[in-house]
């Protein structure tokens, strides 16, 4: 199986005499968590990601398989870790883009550190 794959739109591009604020008003939108065969961005589409994640969860409880194969809470969970997304996403609480970013590279940091001391 595939492991899913978060996807990162392009990084924001300051427009000269354009506000930070105004150049990020799509935050939300983006990252997005999807499986590269069965649910990329066209299955996503313009959804939030509170909206997705939250139908990802239900996904996980019996609901509609709307976003790849995986259907166990459990499963879902390890895959995050997998991934280095953070698992409050699927309980619902989603952050700012920023402060996604921000844990993705903590979770980052400390599987490259487990990793290396495996060595």
């Amino acid at each position: 199986m595939i492991a899913p794959a978060l996807r990162l739109s392009s990084p924001v591009v300051l427009i000269p005499g354009q506000s930070e604020e105004n150049s990020r008003q799509l935050d939300t939108r983006r990252y997005q968590y999807a499986s590269p065969k069965e649910a990329g961005p066209l299955a996503i589409g313009d959804r939030s990601p509170d909206t997705y994640f939250g139908q990802l969860a239900k996904q996980c409880h019996g609901g509609p398989r709307m976003y790849g194969a995986i259907t166990d809470e459990d499963e879902m969970r390890a895959n995050l870790r997998m991934n280095c997304i953070p698992e409050s996403l699927l309980d619902g609480q989603i952050p700012s883009y920023d402060d996604f970013l921000e844990e993705r590279r903590y979770l980052m940091a400390q599987k490259i550190r487990i990793w290396f001391e495996a060595l």
